[in-house]
């Protein structure tokens, strides 16, 4: 029986059939007929899009020999939801909204609701604006929504050609902060008053040399915030990830050797949620060393997780050359980025990871 009760719109329509997906208490209730909200996409979204769904489709009916099915409900973002929700404003017009403003015109409120009810969403690629305006329509999801982690594991499928001798050795989850860090859009374009502003702020206040090569006149700054609170929720999401999925190591990524305020604090942070919310069930890598002479097999029979961190671009080379010492893996948001993105290169090409 479906039970669907319609909520108000600005301009779309539920399905008729099917159930709303429900979350209470963290946990998840699934109907056999869930309404999943989809999104087109641009430029190739259209062709994946309409593939992707006949492919689940068909998944889903074999799986549960048609007990179980989707019903789709198409809501909008990109070019589609411009030219649905906004077809007057021209391009010109569109360049002097805020960014905010230009946000709303590809990612409607309409959209953003439609997920919030129905909790469960697919997208297809959508247009990204490069070098003006609002960051991108995925920022702009994740902060609306408050998706604060971007969860990426990556394994080789069998038969699938890869770059490396030994891709079945890959087999990571990769937890990256969503929210924060350079992705956070907080930028001022170079020669603007407002970065200008700004400019003289640090030489005034932060005394930065007038004459810095680091940071001319001419420069465009982009702020690199991060937090204890945003980090500890990731890392805290990690480890209990690694807990409730029988993991053993939980790494701590960062370039904290250079950005002391915020990449070394993201390690620390992450050390601190680690030692005061799981002591029972961690060892770090100093603990592995002093009690169990640095064997990993010794703590993992004694029920620990290894916490344990390592410099980003040293970290390049570990998954190259030792991934199986790897398993979950924690990051900043733009550190996150790369590695989500060499990670499933090395098991054949980015499409191989979600």
């Amino acid at each position: 029986m479906s039970v669907n009760i319609m909520t108000k719109y600005e301009k779309l329509v539920p399905p008729s059939k099917g159930e709303k997906v429900t979350v209470k208490d963290g946990k998840w209730n699934i109907p056999d007929n869930p309404i999943v909200c989809w999104v087109e996409g641009d430029g190739i979204g259209p062709e994946i899009s309409k593939v992707m769904m006949k492919i689940v489709d068909a998944a889903i009916e074999k799986a549960y020999n048609g007990k179980r099915k989707f019903e789709w409900f198409e809501i909008f973002a990109g070019d589609k939801a411009r030219e649905l929700y906004n077809p007057e404003v021209t391009d010109e017009e569109l360049k002097a909204l805020s960014p905010d403003e230009q946000r709303m015109t590809y990612l409607p409120n309409d959209t953003l609701k439609v997920v919030r009810d129905y909790h469960l969403a697919i997208k297809g690629p959508c247009t990204t604006p490069i070098g003006k305006g609002f960051s991108s329509i995925n920022v702009g999801i994740r902060k609306s929504l408050g998706l604060f982690v971007c969860l990426s594991p990556v394994w080789h499928i069998k038969g699938v050609p890869a770059p490396v001798k030994d891709p079945d050795a890959i087999d990571m989850v990769i937890f990256r902060e969503n929210i924060e860090d350079i992705y956070a859009g907080i930028e001022g374009y170079p020669g603007t008053k407002r970065t200008q502003k700004l400019i003289e702020f640090l030489r005034t206040e932060w005394n930065v040399p007038a004459d810095s090569d680091s940071l001319r006149s001419s420069a465009g700054i982009s702020v690199k915030p991060m937090s204890p609170e945003n980090t500890k929720r990731l890392v805290r999401k990690a480890i209990q990830y690694a807990i409730d999925k029988k993991r053993r190591v939980v790494t701590l990524c960062h370039k904290g050797n250079i950005m002391k305020a915020t990449e070394g604090q993201f390690r620390n942070w992450g050390y601190e949620v680690a030692i005061e919310e799981f002591r029972d069930q961690i060892v770090t890598e100093k603990e592995l060393n002093d009690k169990y002479g640095g064997d990993r097999e010794k703590a993992y029979a004694d029920g620990k997780i290894l916490v344990n961190d390592r410099i980003m671009d040293a970290m390049f080379q570990q998954v190259l050359l030792r991934p199986r010492e790897y398993e979950v893996v924690a990051l900043p948001n733009l550190n996150g980025d790369y590695l989500s993105d060499q990670l499933p290169a090395q098991v054949g090409g980015l499409g191989f990871a979600p």
